[in-house]
């Protein structure tokens, strides 16, 4: 062997030798930064962290590790663990990490700046811990990143105009925190994002109008916040989006006609909203529509007949507004599977429509508030499955009809402050999930119905202001759920306390006397 072979040999020998010390460095320099974490968790009540420990070097059998084939950690799950303390930054030199879950714990303290060297994440989950200080600028360097959710901590300042560099983004959660400021018009280079949910912050300014090019957008939500300035048209464009939850902002301007288009939209809500204007027909394009909520705005105009079309419809709600006009005849037309229909505060008059019977799945009508008048048609009491009817505040005549006794689901009965007449049915005891009843302000007359005592449930009852006579029935000692906040016409309200008293009295002598004969 000449001198060249030998050097040779001695090279690859080297390399050899530098190679082994190199693997042989790797595991405790991971499982070194690994335990560093560790150390950053000032308790962990539910002992998770148990094996990490250096008398363990296997530390991808570490509860929450997950290694590839050669032993290089790409995994950290420890969710739901009650985990306190803060995160080490140390963090930031598992470099090859894919996915990072934290989230539902007691974690507090500032992301680390550092998790910017976690080049190839994937998913990163913070979400729900007491995280404070601003979301790190350069989150927006983690080109790999498919979910971001770091929502419900204390995190404030401003949404990270970096962000919108993450172009291969499909979630993005920032709910439930301090953020103020805009929203970046930059997360509209975000084609690939599915869920934007940015609700119950303190964002001010308008929605930026670029948002309507995320044409992968399936959730979009931020109510709750400060936003103003008009709902931009360009929002049409999410031909993907099937929620869309503007409630409880300050956005003004009418509701764009060109939301329409949106054909897959399942979920609509603007409540609470500066919005005036009419309700755009097109909106009665939205076939699988289930929920549209527009109350408390400023919308004015009549309620569009074509609303009774939308077959899927289950809540409706159009409460607190300044509509017109009397509530369409068709609006039960196409409505078999609504279960919601809320109406109130909008200033309606003419009659409760007979033509309501046909939303079978009703269970809760609130048209209360309005200036309604008429009787109640006697299909409302064919609405088996309601248990909140709320007509109170109009002038409605007539009187109760007998047929309230069909209504046993029914728990909400709030019919005062009408011109209602006769007197209260003795049907009325069938409904036994009766919590409240409230007839206050009519002018009901007669005797009080000994059935009342039927109704076990019943926890609030108002009866002032009416013309019944005679007694208080004794039945009304059976109502052990009734409170103490129970409102009859002055002369009768002594007397039905002291029946009351009574009889829990006797309920409880005989109770005692039972218990002596076994």
């Amino acid at each position: 062997m000449d001198t060249h072979d030998e050097l040779l040999t001695l090279d690859g020998l080297y390399a050899e030798l530098f190679w082994c010390e190199e693997v042989t460095k790797l595991p405790k320099s991971t499982m070194r930064v690994l335990l560093e974490v560790k150390s950053s968790f000032t308790e962990d009540p539910e002992n998770v962290l148990t094996d990490w420990s250096e008398n363990n070097t296997d530390y991808c059998t570490w509860r929450g590790v997950s290694c590839d084939s050669v032993q290089l950690v790409v995994g950290l799950n420890l969710s739901d663990s009650s985990l306190s303390g803060s995160v080490s930054p140390s963090l930031g030199g598992l470099q090859n990490l894919l996915h990072l879950d934290l989230s539902n714990n007691r974690l507090e303290g500032p992301i680390p700046p550092t998790f910017s060297n976690l080049t190839s994440l994937e998913s990163l989950l913070l979400y729900s811990n007491k995280f404070t200080g601003s979301i790190p600028t350069v989150l927006g360097s983690l080109l790999s990143l498919r979910v971001l959710r770091i929502g419900d901590n204390g995190l404030n300042g401003t949404i990270p105009v970096s962000l919108g560099n993450l172009v291969n983004l499909q979630n993005l959660g920032l709910a439930s925190c301090r953020l103020s400021g805009p929203i970046p018009p930059q997360l509209g280079r975000l084609r690939e994002l599915e869920y934007l949910i940015l609700q119950d912050n303190e964002l001010t300014g308008p929605i930026p109008p670029e948002l309507g090019n995320c044409s992968s957008l399936v959730v979009f939500t931020v109510a709750g916040n400060r936003l103003n300035d008009s709902i931009p048209s360009e929002l049409s464009q999410l031909s993907n989006l099937l929620t869309l939850n503007l409630a409880n902002n300050s956005l003004s301007g009418s509701i764009p006609s060109q939301l329409g288009d949106l054909s897959q939209l399942g979920y609509l809500n603007f409540m609470g909203n500066r919005l005036e204007g009419s309700i755009p027909p097109s909106l009665t394009r939205l076939g699988n529509l289930q929920n549209i909520d527009l109350s408390k705005n400023m919308l004015s105009g009549k309620i569009p007949n074509e609303l009774g079309s939308m077959g899927e419809l289950q809540y409706l709600v159009l409460s607190g507004n300044k509509l017109h006009g009397t509530i369409p005849r068709t609006i039960c037309f196409n409505a078999t599977n609504l279960m919601s229909l809320m109406i109130s505060e909008c200033g309606l008059h003419g009659e409760v429509p007979a033509e309501l019977g046909q939303c079978r799945s009703l269970k809760e009508l609130d048209l209360s508030n309005n200036s309604l008048n008429g009787s109640i048609p006697i299909e409302v009491y064919g609405l088996l499955g309601l248990n909140s009817l709320l007509l109170h505040n109009n002038t409605l005549v007539g009187s109760i009809s007998p047929f309230i006794g069909n209504l046993t689901s029914m728990q909400t009965l709030a019919l005062y402050h009408n011109r209602l007449q006769g007197g209260v049915p003795r049907e009325i005891g069938q409904l036994g999930k009766l919590e409240i009843l409230f007839l206050y302000d009519n002018m009901l007359s007669g005797k009080i119905p000994l059935e009342i005592g039927n109704c076990s449930s019943l926890q609030l009852v108002d009866f002032y202001g009416n013309y019944f006579s005679g007694g208080i029935p004794f039945t009304f000692g059976r109502l052990k759920d009734l409170s103490s906040w129970v409102s009859f016409p002055p002369h009768l309200e002594t007397v039905i306390k002291l029946v009351c008293w009574i009889w829990q009295i006797i309920s409880s002598q005989v109770a005692f006397l039972q218990h002596l004969d076994s």
